[in-house]
């Protein structure tokens, strides 16, 4: 990739693709790409207008569901994900998975994955999987499946995840649709017998308060932040790990909340995102039409130097940092401190596993991927 051209799609996969995103924040912070058919947002007011703006939505007014997942199991879940909807009812469910995520301790996310990790580094040694099915087996483990179903719950979530990419193939939306097909049985069974403790208990419980009368909506978000967090959090550890190998001065000072928060705005895991205009929407002069679609470039506007002064410095702790990898506003993702918790503990053990593991670490590429960041690791 680093010979390649970058361009705004495939600048997540680049080597070093800073000096690029600082070379367009300068020139074109927000502009129309001729070639990619998208409207590009990449300085932090841009970026913040767009994701603020009710014109703007997840997703085409004209296509709430991918064509091909449309009386799917995949298509019932993904159709029901606050992320991709709007509304008072989603706004409303989203709330309430907020407050049960908010519930959750993090010291417990932490040691969970800690201990899934060094079980996992005893049986071998291949990091890029682990960044993977860790993150999906704190998750699963928190919504209370046993240990001996967590491979099997990883292995479901890794084939649901297929459909969420617009490149998404028909074969990649009939083998997620077989995945989510399982994992909806596999809940719908959990809340059957949620017990104190698990993370679905508040989550029942604040629906319940709140006269949620949708369980079904319940149940899809509970396998939408799984498959959130399997490629965010993979990603937020493995740039972590890379971060830590380039600045072993601030990994050894820092906390690792903080390291881990400035990993996650320095080298985003979600580069960017996209929105599509149900309205007319007015910007810096320039008007987006209905029916239009912008790409916004959240890891560049985190190195916009209005929003986060020294943005090409890493400085873990920095003060009033600005950070969109998480998104912003209605849309922002709730898991932020989930993703850190396990990716903690993920580096924690691997250090205690191999003191000298993260200076033996070798970076091969990235990931091929829409938006994710994911490096490829070896040991």
């Amino acid at each position: 990739m680093s010979q390649t051209t970058i361009t705004p799609l495939n600048a997540n996969q680049h080597e070093n693709p800073y000096d690029w995103y600082d070379s367009l924040l300068r020139k074109q912070p927000f502009g129309f790409d001729p070639a990619l058919k998208l409207w590009i947002a990449a300085d932090a007011d841009s970026v913040t207008a767009v994701l603020e703006a009710e014109q703007l939505q997840v997703r085409p007014s004209s296509e709430p569901i991918p064509i091909g997942l449309i009386g799917t199991p995949a298509g019932e879940v993904f159709g029901g994900l606050v992320r991709m909807r709007e509304g008072e009812y989603h706004h409303r469910l989203k709330n309430i998975i907020i407050g049960a995520i908010a519930s959750a301790d993090m010291q417990q996310v932490q040691q969970k994955a800690f201990t899934f990790t060094s079980q996992g580094l005893r049986c071998h040694n291949k990091i890029n999987d682990l960044m993977f099915t860790i993150p999906a087996m704190v998750v699963a483990s928190l919504c209370g499946f046993t240990n001996d179903s967590l491979p099997e719950m990883t292995g479901l979530i890794a084939e649901f995840v297929l459909c969420i990419p617009a490149s998404a193939s028909s074969e990649q939306q009939a083998r997620a649709s077989r995945a989510a097909e399982q994992l909806l049985m596999r809940y719908s069974s959990q809340f059957e017998c949620v017990k104190k403790g698990m993370f679905l208990a508040p989550l029942l419980h604040a629906a319940v308060v709140d006269d949620l009368p949708n369980r079904a909506a319940l149940i899809t978000n509970s396998i939408g932040l799984l498959s959130q967090t399997y490629d965010a959090t993979a990603g937020l550890i493995g740039n972590a790990l890379l971060a830590a190998q380039r600045y072993p001065q601030s990994f050894n000072e820092a906390s690792l909340k903080d390291f881990l928060e400035e990993v996650a705005r320095f080298d985003a895991p979600i580069q960017n995102t996209r929105r599509f205009a149900a309205a007319p929407f007015r910007w810096r002069d320039q008007e987006i039409a209905t029916g239009e679609t912008i790409l916004l470039l959240l890891a560049a506007a985190n190195r916009d130097l209005r929003a986060n002064p020294q943005a090409d410095e890493f400085i873990p702790g920095r003060t009033n940092s600005r950070c969109f990898t998480f998104s912003h506003g209605r849309h922002r993702c709730p898991g932020q401190q989930l993703a850190i918790a396990i990716a903690s503990g993920f580096i924690d053990a691997l250090q205690q596993h191999n003191v000298g593991a993260i200076d033996a670490l070798r970076c091969t590429g990235y990931r091929a991927s829409g938006n994710a960041r994911i490096p490829e690791l070896t040991l």
